[in-house]
């Protein structure tokens, strides 16, 4: 699976959230936003393996905390997209809270084949 797959593939779970590709500086809508990149891959052994990013803002850190929950479940299995397959495994999840804005960051495997 390439990483234009694997974008469409993103599009499609980030359905009905207020996510973007890429660095978006943009303002937050219902008081959060999400950020996701795929900044590098790896070719070994015949299967390509990305790094995705989610970042998640909000003004309010229990809905930080649930977006992150639920973006976990989501991903938490192995996708097919045209007959191709793809397996997130979560690598580290971790907390960078400012003064007025709470940001999860997920970081994600992501092994095709």
């Amino acid at each position: 699976m390439n990483s234009l797959n694997i974008r469409k593939l993103l599009s499609n779970v980030f359905k009905g959230y207020n996510a973007y590709f890429g660095d978006n500086t943009g303002e937050l809508i219902d008081n959060y936003k999400i950020n996701y990149q795929l900044p590098n891959s790896l070719l070994l052994e015949g299967q390509r393996t990305y790094r995705l990013e989610i970042d998640i803002w909000s003004n309010d850190t229990m809905q930080a905390d649930i977006l992150a929950d639920e973006i976990e479940n989501i991903l938490n299995y192995t996708s097919r997209y045209n007959c191709e397959w793809a397996t997130f495994i979560l690598e580290n999840r971790y907390n960078a809270d400012e003064k007025s804005i709470y940001r999860r960051t997920l970081v994600y495997e992501v092994r095709t084949y």
